[in-house]
């Protein structure tokens, strides 16, 4: 059982009112349909070992990061705080959980080595998403940047998906010979 989430410094940027719209935004390209069953899909792989697998959030209106640790909750509940850690304000709709609304964790943290590191975390591997938040000055052990650019944010065609897991596997691959680090033994 993971200790209670850390919590990190509301955002510099927040002026003390709503930039959340409740309802969902609407119009095609906002759409998360192509994106859902893949998520759904990824969810029902098995996982090839016993590491912790985790989301950050953040909620609002206070903005405070959060941490759920998602491979001991089942598919539909993971899916929610996954949802949660891509609700990106402005474009999608907050998840609520228990009362509380959940945007993309970015929002205060882009990269939270830091919140890796407050909760046990041996060796950490940074994933760079290429998004718009704030990213520390720890990127972790073994910092992975695409070696090629992304296609958008928003980009959720499943060919476009396919194609930014291939590259996130070779790059991953080509990372970890280089680290000398086997994913699959600590």
């Amino acid at each position: 059982m993971l200790p209670e989430p850390p919590v990190c410094c509301p955002s510099k940027y927040h002026n003390g009112g709503s930039i959340f719209p409740k309802q969902k935004v609407n119009g095609p390209i906002f759409l998360r349909r192509h994106f859902v069953p893949v998520l759904d899909r990824m969810l029902q792989a098995p996982k090839l070992d016993s590491r912790a697998v985790l989301a950050v959030t953040t909620s609002v209106p206070d903005f405070q990061a959060h941490v759920t640790r998602l491979d001991v909750l089942t598919a539909p509940e993971a899916r929610e705080w996954l949802l949660a850690s891509s609700a990106m304000p402005g474009v999608f709709s907050p998840v609520e959980r228990a009362g509380v609304s959940y945007v993309d964790g970015g929002v205060v943290n882009d990269l939270p080595v830091d919140i890796a590191r407050q909760i046990g975390a041996d060796y950490v591997i940074a994933i760079s998403g290429e998004g718009i938040g704030r990213i520390g000055s720890d990127h972790g052990d073994l910092y992975l940047k695409p070696s090629e650019r992304l296609p958008g944010l928003f980009n959720f065609r499943p060919e476009a998906i396919a194609n930014m897991i291939a590259l996130g596997r070779r790059d991953a691959q080509i990372a970890l010979k280089r680290a000398h680090f086997s994913p699959f033994h600590r």
